[in-house]
């Protein structure tokens, strides 16, 4: 087991070329300048890897670096002098009180240890606190810190929105510090670094997901934890359960680096919510959501509020499914009557969005209004799942162009009865399937095939068929 520790040795700077030699222990002055040496091996970010309690934590020093030295109830903070991008520096400023002792911490300001790493096992070294007490003049000091890893077993079915590590056993309370830690499900054990002062007594380990903690426990003593020494825990299995869907519009990634953003959507008072965080809406101008694989934003027009007509277009990246009620882009609940839509109203919603899969898209089979859907999937060109076309009575141009230019569709379910409306389905599926070989089909109600039909681009490859 290794330990990490910083040899501080600190001498009092008289010129520029000349240093006194001081014996330990020497008396110094309030303004007195010093140059205190730190000394530090290895380098790069702190980082552990997997559960082995041989693992240590080094870093190297940047210019930017300040110590801060405390005498008393005064403080002041020593710059950097010499030793940059080494493990061995000098750092140079003025006593902040006369004395005999002083007490050294890095980095100056304390870290906020609820900060959440994206990354687990990997901190930056200004997350984390190096302090010593008691150090002297000529004297050497150990500056460390103690970290422990806890391993925890995931199994479930969403993400959680994180861990909280609290510190137990601390005589003075303000040391109880709480860390955060993001983390996916993966079915794998996950390690968590934990940074730590010496001398807890345990550990007590919170899990939440989006709707608050889920389990709570605390592990064995582990009373007499050394500054720099890793504690390797045993695994811990945590089940989660799934957050209830709130049923409004859903754009889920299929892959990283996936982007939703809707230009010129600050009229709407929309907001949305990140699936796996707290669920707590909040206001949406239509400014860029990234998510990664299989994360989920639910979007929604707010509490006591309607939009009559949307007529704007969402802008996507990378591969998603949208899927739940596109009427909560009109009202909050989804609800849906005579009068809740105008013209256009979700004209060219979803025009060249990178979308794959729509087939768990509901949209309303009553009270449909000119134009309403046209193009609504429009040269969506990745687009092979399209949803069902509830709507018995069409509206004038209700379906125009809704799936012209979607390349990889190949089948669609289409139920209406009564499509006498002026272009109600002009070019709806112009240049759609042009991509896929063989037969592509539309399955529509009983005694509507060839009234289909007839819509169909000649010569497509697609066919009405009654099912």
């Amino acid at each position: 087991m290794r330990k990490l520790m910083f040899f501080l040795a600190a001498c009092v700077a008289l010129t520029a070329c000349k240093k006194e030699v001081l014996t330990k222990g020497t008396p110094f002055q309030a303004g007195q300048t010093v140059t205190i040496s730190v000394g530090a091996g290895g380098g790069g970010n702190a980082k552990v890897s997997g559960v082995d309690a041989g693992s240590s934590i080094n870093f190297t020093w940047d210019e930017e670096d300040e110590i801060k030295v405390t005498v008393g109830g005064s403080s002041s903070n020593f710059r950097l002098s010499s030793g940059k991008g080494s493990s061995n520096a000098e750092f140079t400023g003025s006593m902040p009180a006369s004395g005999n002792t002083f007490n050294v911490q890095y980095p100056v300001n304390t870290p906020d240890l609820r900060t959440q790493y994206q990354e687990a096992g990997k901190v930056p070294k200004d997350k984390m606190l190096f302090t010593a007490t008691n150090c002297t003049i000529g004297g050497e000091v150990n500056l460390g810190m103690a970290y422990a890893i806890l391993k925890l077993h995931f199994t479930g079915t969403q993400r959680l929105s994180q861990i909280i590590v609290e510190t137990e056993g601390y005589s003075s309370p303000e040391k109880s510090y709480v860390l955060y830690c993001d983390v996916t499900l993966d079915g794998n054990p996950t390690p968590f670094l934990m940074v730590v002062d010496p001398m807890i007594a345990k550990l007590k380990v919170t899990v939440y997901d989006g709707n608050g903690p889920i389990t709570s426990f605390t592990t064995s003593n582990v009373q007499n934890l050394v500054a720099g020494q890793c504690l390797s825990m045993p695994t811990k299995n945590v089940s989660t359960a799934p957050i209830e869907d709130p049923g409004c519009l859903c754009f889920t990634a299929l892959q990283d680096n996936s982007k939703v953003s809707m230009p010129s959507a600050s009229e709407l008072n929309l907001e949305y919510y990140k699936y796996g965080e707290t669920v707590n809406f909040m206001s949406w101008n239509g400014s860029e959501i990234s998510l990664q694989a299989e994360e989920k934003v639910y979007i929604r027009v707010a509490d006591e509020n309607t939009n009559s007509c949307i007529n704007r277009s969402f802008s996507t990246e990378g591969n998603l499914k949208v899927s739940g009620k596109i009427m909560c882009l009109v009202k909050s609940n989804g609800q849906f009557d005579e009068g809740t839509i105008d013209f256009n109203c979700f004209k060219n919603l979803f025009k060249e969005c990178t979308i794959t899969d729509a087939s768990e898209l509901q949209l309303p089979d009553t009270y449909l209004k000119t134009s309403c859907f046209e193009g609504m999937f429009s040269d969506c060109r990745s687009l092979t799942a399209a949803p069902a076309l509830p709507a018995e009575n069409l509206a004038p141009s209700c379906y125009q162009n809704m799936f012209s230019g979607c390349e990889n569709l190949s089948s669609v379910t289409m139920r209406a009865t009564d499509v006498s409306a002026e272009n109600c389905l002009y070019h709806w599926l112009e240049g759609a399937g042009t991509n896929v070989s063989g037969t592509k089909y539309v399955h529509v109600a009983s005694g509507m095939a060839t009234t289909i039909q007839n819509t169909l681009p000649p010569e497509s490859g697609w066919t009405a068929i009654e099912d």
